[in-house]
């Protein structure tokens, strides 16, 4: 189910999405306010100081209380989301996010969040970040 985001988490996605563009692989050498690094499965996960400031601001800004932690990613082939305490939010940052559950499919929606309880399949590809109980 895609719940709207207020004006100003709106903004800090935007924002978020707008910087995805100029992330580089991750150096040590090179500090970088994003960056991006591969997973042992493929998949391309984003940090660095200035998404973690825009991301903090983002959870704030949903309101969804105290204790989430998140992480960017976009996977590269279809797999489950591992959502171990059974309790996560979505925030895509396009509209090409689509999760499965059996044979149902339902889209992500930009300026919008999802709360799931399970572990759908996320399609390869879709950039969202994910907010769980840190």
């Amino acid at each position: 189910m895609n719940n709207q985001l207020t004006q100003d988490a709106e903004r800090l996605r935007k924002d978020i999405e707008s910087i995805l563009p100029d992330a580089r692989e991750f150096d040590k050498k090179k500090p970088q306010e994003i960056y991006f690094s591969k997973d042992r499965q493929g998949n391309t996960i984003y940090a660095g100081s200035l998404l973690k400031e825009k991301a903090e601001k983002l959870v704030v800004e949903m309101n969804i209380g105290e204790g989430w932690g998140w992480k960017l990613a976009i996977f590269s082939e279809p797999r489950p989301i591992k959502n171990e305490l059974k309790q996560m939010y979505l925030v895509p940052l396009s509209d090409n996010a689509v999760i499965t559950r059996g044979s149902l499919e339902e889209g992500l929606k930009e300026k919008s969040f999802s709360y799931i309880k399970d572990s759908p399949v996320l399609n390869p590809g879709a950039a969202v970040i994910f907010i769980a109980r840190a």
